[in-house]
């Protein structure tokens, strides 16, 4: 579970640095 955020973190960050 804690894992599957930290996926979702992860995803977050790269989908916000691909946009900049």
């Amino acid at each position: 579970m804690g894992k599957g955020l930290e996926d979702t973190l992860r995803a977050k960050e790269i989908f916000l640095s691909s946009i900049n």
